[in-house]
């Protein structure tokens, strides 16, 4: 079985009310090195306006800071799928991931709504100098 160099992790979670604040805990998945990006999608877009994230943790590092708009990190249909991911550079490898959400209370909005994270997680591959530099170690040692 081969590993693809880049995959995809979904956090879910629903929101039951007007206000309410919900929370995501998970870890990444071990098979992969990096995480390399986020993006948020809202079964109706109405709710994003005045949700913010509380919490957003990857290994225990805020990524970011409490009360970051959740508008800042989505994107429309028009977007190609590649590009809707906000870009950073993490630990992944079973990192713990916390998330604290709280709703915005969009007028006229209809509750329950699902709330989808999505992770892009990735294997780097080991470039010629950085491969040539490991076996020099290993070569120096012996």
């Amino acid at each position: 079985m081969s590993i693809r160099r880049k995959f995809y992790q979904i956090f879910s979670v629903s929101v039951p009310n007007a206000g309410a604040t919900v929370n995501i805990l998970g870890n990444f998945n071990i098979l992969y090195e990096r995480v390399t990006g986020v993006s948020l999608t809202l079964s109706d877009s109405s709710y994003i306006v005045n949700s913010k994230f509380k919490k957003f943790q990857i290994d225990n590092d805020d990524v970011f800071p409490e009360n970051f708009e959740v508008i800042k990190i989505t994107t429309g249909q028009e977007v190609p799928p590649d590009d809707q991911f906000m870009s950073f550079d993490e630990r992944a490898k079973f990192a713990p991931f916390e998330m604290s959400y709280v709703d915005g209370s969009a007028a006229g909005a209809g509750y329950p709504y699902t709330l989808n994270l999505y992770f892009r997680l990735e294997n780097k591959p080991v470039g010629h100098k950085a491969l040539k530099d490991v076996l020099k170690g290993l070569t120096e040692n012996y």
